[in-house]
């Protein structure tokens, strides 16, 4: 998904959460920053007492392109990959964290906000919601190649059924009936309703 954050300083902002309890999440979240210029963005998992973190600098007032995942297939770490005008940077965990799967049936996908959090061993809470803006959130139920994601980088996707949750964000905006709809364009049609947008 693409990421823009204000160029303003910021407390701790959630940008992704699935969770079932502090001990049990993925998040992706803004630490605080008085910088206007950029700021730390950081990704973990945390499955019971397994848990493994990583983190990269990104630029305030323009947007990047992130993808995170889960290598469960291969070397059981978790990677970051940004790009900021057209700049690549791959970031991946030291340690590898042994979990058969993360599922939480049931929870719910916050966006913008979120709960408290056990991120690299230490607990976390939001301090406020996401200042900025989200595009083109893609949620899979695999990994990409570095291909599928430079492929895919500017276009539109579908017919994947791996893609659980496509949020183009790209409503109409206005004062009418369902202004506050997300349309999920995957084939799943998980079409949700926004809280607490401005």
């Amino acid at each position: 998904f693409f990421i823009r954050p204000e160029a303003i300083s910021n407390d701790n902002q959630i940008l992704f959460q699935k969770r079932s309890s502090i001990a049990n999440n993925i998040t992706l979240f803004l630490s605080n920053s008085v910088s206007t210029g950029s700021c730390e963005l950081h990704f973990g998992i945390t499955s019971g007492s397994r848990h493994t973190a990583i983190s990269s600098s990104i630029d305030k007032g323009s947007f990047t392109h992130i993808t995170a995942f889960f290598d469960n297939e291969y070397d059981q770490k978790i990677k970051l990959i940004t790009f900021n005008n057209d700049i690549k940077t791959v970031i991946s965990s030291s340690n590898a964290i042994n979990v058969a799967k993360l599922e939480y049936f049931g929870e719910n996908l916050n966006i913008g906000s979120g709960e408290s959090f056990r991120y690299n061993d230490q607990l976390h809470y939001q301090q406020q919601t996401f200042t900025g803006s989200i595009d083109e959130l893609r949620f899979y139920h695999r990994k990409l190649s570095d291909d599928e994601i430079e492929k895919n980088l500017y276009r539109s996707v579908n017919g994947d059924k791996n893609l659980i949750l496509y949020y183009k964000f790209n409503e109409p905006y206005g004062d009418y009936t369902g202004n506050n709809i997300v349309l999920d364009n995957s084939d799943n049609s998980r079409n949700e309703v926004i809280k607490n947008f401005i």
